[in-house]
């Protein structure tokens, strides 16, 4: 005969179910959100599309300053080891 189930024993398996139910309220949240941006994407307007163009520019001009600067600093760098 199996001996009985402890007090603390319970709690803890309380406390992961507990755990456990909020995990899956999380994962159907994400769900139900990553299904809603999935239909929104196909329906992008002119301007939408205009604005995305627009950011991705600018990104790219970003990156394109910060490589800059970082050869910069590599060839200053380089200099005073001269």
């Amino acid at each position: 005969m199996e001996p009985p189930i402890e007090h603390r024993d319970v709690t803890t398996i309380m406390a992961l179910l507990g755990d456990i139910k909020h995990d899956v309220r999380r994962i159907q949240c994400l769900r139900t959100t990553m299904a809603k941006k999935r239909k929104r994407t196909g329906n992008l307007t002119a301007e939408d599309h205009a604005r995305h163009a627009e950011i991705m520019r600018m990104v790219q001009e970003r990156i394109a300053y910060h490589e800059a600067k970082a050869r910069e600093e590599d060839e200053r760098r380089a200099s005073e080891r001269r």
